[in-house]
């Protein structure tokens, strides 16, 4: 067998590999709590959780049919995913800050520190 055939499997197993490192790497015994499981214990810094909602829009945009449309109709579409993020945002902060601090107050689960 020549290298060039094994590349991909290798590719892949380093891949699960370096996903089970992480795995391993980030678990910690004392977040036994569901807010450790899904807050990080509340300690998520603003630019990860920004970036994580971004991604989140980004992707449910794309899969959603934003990439076919922005080929079917052209660039002019592209600003309605940027007004649409934008108006995300807003909404994230305004309602969001106040759901935070009910769930902190309360104990509830909020993506906010």
């Amino acid at each position: 067998m020549s290298i060039e055939y094994l590349m991909p499997y290798l590719a892949i197993a380093l891949y699960l590999l370096g996903t089970l490192w992480v795995g391993i790497a980030g678990y910690q015994k004392e977040q036994n709590t569901v807010e450790g499981y899904f807050l990080a214990d509340r300690k998520i810094n603003p630019i990860v959780l920004f970036f994580t909602l971004s991604a989140t829009n980004f992707s449910a945009f794309f899969f959603l049919g934003f990439a076919g449309s922005g080929y079917r109709i052209g660039l002019s579409y592209y600003p309605m995913m940027a007004f649409d993020t934008g108006l995300a945002g807003l909404g994230f902060y305004y309602i969001g800050y106040k759901v935070c601090q009910l769930g902190k107050k309360k104990g509830l689960i909020t993506p906010q520190n």
